[in-house]
This record gives structure tokens, sequence and C-alpha cells, in this order.
């Protein structure tokens, strides 16, 4: 083993310690960051919420259409979708 590798521990808190370190040190530079990661990070969890939705309306249509006996209410964005799927269904 490396040095590296046999002291890895001691490196991960190294780096915490200096991270906490430099955001208090320099505050604005680091909520400018987050203000930056933010628009992702929404994206990320709007593109996991209709991958969901997708997946609820596959296991519907899988099982008769009855989401399993116990469908749960669409609200917002995915009731929007479910409402397009079934006009382009003709239904």
């Amino acid at each position: 083993m490396n040095i590296f590798e046999r002291y890895l521990t001691l490196w991960v808190g190294l780096c915490i310690v200096v991270g906490i370190a430099l955001g208090h040190l320099f505050p604005a530079a680091f909520q400018a960051i987050g203000a930056a990661v933010k628009p992702a990070s929404k994206a990320a969890a709007d593109a996991a919420a209709h991958d969901a939705a997708v997946a609820r309306a596959l296991a519907g249509a899988q099982d008769g259409g009855n989401g399993g006996g116990a469908a749960a209410e669409l609200t917002g964005r995915d009731a929007h979708l479910e409402r397009l799927r079934k006009l382009s269904e003709g239904a």
C-alpha cells in the first residue's frame, strides 16, 4: 500500500476540516457555489419525479390499468402528464 492508501481515513478527515474552514473564511464564495448547484439539483429531482410517474403509469398498464388497486393520487406535473397520456391514447 502506498502512503495515500495507508492513511486514506486521515486524508478524508483532513479534507473535511479544510472544507469547513474554507467555508467559514469565504462564505460568499460557497454561497455562490450553492446557488449555482441548486438549479441542477432541482432539475435532477424533476427528472426523478418524471421517471417515477412513468413507472407508475407502466405498472398500471401491466396490471389492467388499476395501478395495483391502490393508485396514488396524482397531482401537479404527474396529473398533467397522465392527462396527456390519456388524450394521446384517445381515452
